[in-house]
C-alpha cells in the first residue's frame, strides 16, 4: 500500500526498492493496495492507484509489470476494471451510492502443492510453486435483497468461504493459476 496523500517523489524510494524485492523474490503476484481510484478530494496528481500503477510498469516495476494487480477504494463501488488486473472494493463499508450493493472481495493466492519427481540421477527435483489465484465479488446484500444469511448457510456446512463462491451472489473476477518463469 501507499498514500496518495504525498507525492510521487516522496514515494519514489520506496516504491523503487520495492520493486526491486518482487523481482528479487520472484513474485508469482504483485498486487498494489490504494485508497484512490482518481485524482480528486485530496489525491495527489499521478497518485490515484491505476496512474501509479501505470507508472510502475512502465518504470521501475517493469521486470514484474505482468505478474501486477490492483485494488483500490473510494468509489463505493465493487468492480472489475476494463484492463481486467485492477478492482474496485469501495462497497464494503457503504451500501449506498450508484452501483446498488455492498459486499466484500475475497482474494486467495496461496501456492498449489508443487509435483515432486524424482530426477534420473536419484535426487528429488521441485517445480517452481504456482499459486491458484482467485479474486471474486462477494455480494452481500443489494438495494432488494440480503444474500448474508444463504452465504452464511453455505460457509457453514462447507466450512469455507472459497467453497461457496459458486454462487450465493459471488462474481468470480480472476481464477487461474499464477506462474511465470
Amino acid at each position: 500500500g501507499f498514500s496518495g496523500a504525498h507525492s510521487l517523489e516522496d514515494h519514489t524510494p520506496l516504491l523503487e526498492e520495492a520493486c526491486r524485492h518482487f523481482e528479487a523474490e520472484d513474485a508469482n503476484l504483485v498486487y498494489v493496495l490504494g485508497h484512490w481510484n482518481a485524482p480528486d478530494l485530496g489525491c495527489e496528481p499521478g497518485m490515484d492507484v491505476p496512474s501509479l500503477v501505470d507508472h510502475l510498469r512502465k518504470g521501475p516495476c517493469h521486470a514484474v509489470a505482468s505478474r501486477m494487480y490492483y485494488m483500490m477504494g473510494h468509489a463505493h463501488c465493487n468492480e472489475a476494471m476494463p484492463d481486467g488486473r485492477g478492482f474496485l472494493l469501495g462497497a464494503g463499508g457503504a451500501a449506498h451510492g450508484s452501483c446498488g450493493d455492498w459486499g466484500i472481495a475475497y482474494l486467495d493466492s496461496r501456492p498449489q502443492a508443487s509435483p515432486t519427481r524424482t530426477s534420473a540421477s536419484g535426487g528429488f527435483m521441485q517445480s517452481h510453486a504456482a499459486a491458484q489465484h482467485v479474486l471474486a465479488k462477494v455480494t452481500l446484500a443489494s438495494e432488494t435483497e440480503d444474500h448474508f444469511p444463504p452465504l452464511m448457510s453455505c460457509i457453514s456446512a462447507k466450512r469455507s468461504l472459497r467453497s461457496c463462491l459458486d454462487g450465493h451472489a459471488a462474481d468470480i473476477w480472476v481464477n487461474s493459476t499464477a506462474t511465470h518463469g
